[in-house]
């Protein structure tokens, strides 16, 4: 998901208030842009666990953007801005076609379950661009996926969250196959949740 951000060259300290708050995770606050709803600024919170996630997000995301990795599931990272809140990065805000900020995975299972189908569809998407494009993750849950609304009954799936890697050692990701393996683990453990708590993920296979 690729948009075009306005240069924020000579622009002053961005203000933001709780109005403009449009989103909370465990370690960061998201922010919409104010004069720009097509992004959104995300505010890591006042602990370290959230200044390192932070981070390590950045650093992941810009070495995805040197390798030329599609953006297509996942919100581009545009850099970061001073706010009155602090510094902020600023992504792409992922929002439905009638302009209202996109719904979290785990809503749409809980209050719409009828739609399995399409929740089905949305997860085979998001394997396949994981699996070609060997982005990896290190906290991907239904939270951290935002289903964009674009008919009726029909979605676009985002991950907002929890993409990159923590390890000990970082040359082990230059191997293609032990990052496929990495992220075959990762995936299979997430189906495997996702499983025990609705009867129609028996359908759902693996593909990779």
């Amino acid at each position: 998901m690729t948009t075009q951000f306005p240069t924020t060259a000579g622009r002053s300290t961005v203000q933001l208030t709780g109005q403009d708050l449009i989103g909370k995770g465990t370690r960061r606050l998201c922010y919409e842009f104010p004069g720009n709803p097509a992004y959104c600024i995300k505010i890591p919170k006042a602990k370290k666990n959230g200044v390192l996630q932070q981070r390590r997000e950045v650093k992941y995301y810009e070495k995805l953007q040197r390798r030329g990795i599609s953006t297509d599931l996942i919100t581009n990272y545009h850099g970061c801005i001073e706010t009155s809140l602090g510094t902020g990065y600023v992504y792409d805000a992922v929002r439905d076609e009638d302009g209202n900020i996109s719904r979290h995975l785990e809503l749409y299972l809980r209050e719409q379950p009828e739609h399995y189908l399409e929740y089905l569809r949305l997860l085979r998407e998001i394997e396949q661009y994981l699996f070609e494009n060997q982005v990896l993750f290190y906290d991907l849950n239904t939270w951290n996926i935002l289903c964009r609304k674009t008919g009726n009954d029909s979605f676009e799936p985002y991950i907002i969250d929890g993409v990159g890697d923590v390890v000990a050692i970082p040359v082990l990701n230059l191997s293609r196959a032990l990052v496929l393996q990495k992220i075959r683990r990762r995936w299979m453990r997430f189906i495997r949740k996702l499983t025990k708590r609705f009867d129609w993920m028996s359908e759902y296979r693996v593909s990779h």
